[in-house]
């Protein structure tokens, strides 16, 4: 009776475990601030970024703040699920963050992003080139 329990509990904290790291990973999952789709003929701040990157990670609760403030003017592309958007704007490093001029469908004309990674550098950035 008491290994029956013991197992019981086992599995238990068991699938509390894997409930809470799914939680926390799709909880500060990069691409939950993806809408990009909508970028491919309008002008933009484009993050292009990737899960596994901790520089990407520590810029993400800036970038959130820019989106939440300027979500029709800000989105981003994560590598790993959109690879061909990646190759397409010959991103050779995460994080890069680049202001497309006539949205993701024309990679010729953008101006990628040097400054720092602050909400507030980003937000002067996009500001000059809206």
């Amino acid at each position: 009776m008491n290994l029956t329990r013991n197992h019981m509990l086992a599995g238990l904290a068991l699938i509390l475990v894997v409930l809470l790291t799914v939680y926390f990973l799709r909880s500060g999952s990069l691409s939950s601030v993806e809408n990009f789709e909508d970028f491919n003929e309008k002008p933009g701040l484009v993050l292009f970024h990737a899960n596994w990157c901790g520089h990407c990670k520590k810029l993400m609760p800036e970038w959130k703040k820019l989106q939440d403030q300027y979500p029709e003017h800000v989105t981003s592309v994560e590598a790993d699920a959109h690879p061909k958007v990646i190759e397409a704007h010959g991103v050779q490093g995460f994080p890069t963050i680049k202001y497309l001029k006539s949205g993701l469908s024309n990679a010729g004309d953008a101006v990628e992003y040097e400054g720092e990674r602050t909400k507030d550098d980003l937000e002067a950035f996009l500001k000059q080139h809206m």
